[in-house]
């Protein structure tokens, strides 16, 4: 992975974690949403390991593992908490526009 995410990984967590409020969005290209922040995109992207538009719980864990962000031994019910503060469609995952609302520390509808 390019150093360049890295330093995205811990405010990305802080977000993730409740620390800070956190946007919902799609990809631009996958949703329509026509984000034209690509920094934003490509921290989103670090997450979307499979490129689908939506950050599962085992990426997000399995990420931020590899980012040193978490213990490999965090449980999954610690995961799905993290993801249901900003998961504001209640699908279970973290869309673009959840985690654009959740980066610009925009509040929740």
């Amino acid at each position: 992975m390019p150093s360049n995410h890295e330093p995205k990984g811990p405010a990305v967590t802080s977000h993730v974690s409740g620390n800070e409020t956190s946007d919902k969005g799609d990809d631009a290209s996958a949703s329509g949403t026509g984000c034209k922040d690509p920094e934003l995109q490509e921290a989103f992207h670090v997450f979307d390991k499979d490129r689908n538009g939506l950050i599962s719980p085992g990426e997000l864990k399995s990420t931020l593992s590899q980012l040193g962000l978490l213990a490999s031994s965090t449980s999954f019910s610690r995961i799905h908490s993290m993801i249901r503060r900003v998961d504001i469609d209640g699908d279970g995952h973290v869309s673009f526009s959840e985690f654009q609302t959740m980066m610009r520390g925009e509040s929740y509808a």
